[in-house]
């Protein structure tokens, strides 16, 4: 089997899990060395976020369009950013309810749904996202792993191959015996214990070139 035709049966059983709301891993082997959980926006219930919470850092992103952003009013956390090959974080958010701590999985799943769904600004008094939080927005480059070959672009990237909304949930697997990132053997034994299909920034960015 060649190389794209081995990397199309991998993409097609990642774009498949992702079109049935279920995680999946994307790795980056070369620039962080570090393995995310993926889950589309548009599942990103609470039972999709307990077990994200469970065994990653609990830094939950979500990566979305620059003109949905804009829409929300959220804005860039820092316009110069100092660290080579940051990727873009707006405004942390949380949702607008009484007692919410914004931390708990049933928080997040619902923050997360309005940033999908609401249609005015958060600075809005009919709005049901509140700032600043715990949960954090990032901007996905336009050109998508072509532009930035990073977690942000490469999830939106797939839930766009999918036919997603165009909104993903990341965050980043975690060892927490050792508080660290969860090693790349690791990263394969935890995907086969937990049936997660699994894809490399790499592998998507020949796709992109090629397709």
């Amino acid at each position: 089997m060649s190389f794209f035709q081995k990397m199309k049966q991998i993409l097609h059983k990642v774009l498949s899990d992702l079109k049935n709301g279920k995680p999946i891993i994307l790795l980056d082997q070369k620039r962080e060395k570090e393995a995310d959980l993926v889950i589309p926006a548009q599942y990103a219930d609470e039972k999709n976020l307990i077990f994200l919470l469970k065994y990653t850092s609990g830094m939950v992103c979500i990566s979305m369009l620059e003109e949905r952003l804009n829409k929300l009013g959220l804005k860039p956390l820092i316009d110069n950013p100092t660290k080579k090959g940051s990727c873009s974080f707006y405004t942390s958010v949380d949702p607008k309810r009484e007692n919410a701590t914004g931390i708990s999985a049933r928080d997040k799943a619902e923050v997360i749904y309005s940033l999908i769904h609401d249609e005015v600004p958060v600075l809005d008094t009919r709005s049901s996202i509140a700032i600043p939080g715990h949960t954090f927005p990032l901007k996905a480059r336009s050109g998508g792993v072509l532009e930035r070959a990073g977690h942000t672009e490469g999830s939106l990237d797939l839930m766009i191959l999918a036919d997603l909304y165009p909104a993903a949930v990341i965050s980043e697997l975690m060892d927490r015996k050792y508080g660290k990132p969860t090693n790349l053997d690791d990263v394969k034994a935890f995907a086969n214990e937990h049936n997660l299909a699994m894809l490399t920034i790499e592998e998507l960015v020949e796709h992109r070139k090629k397709y």
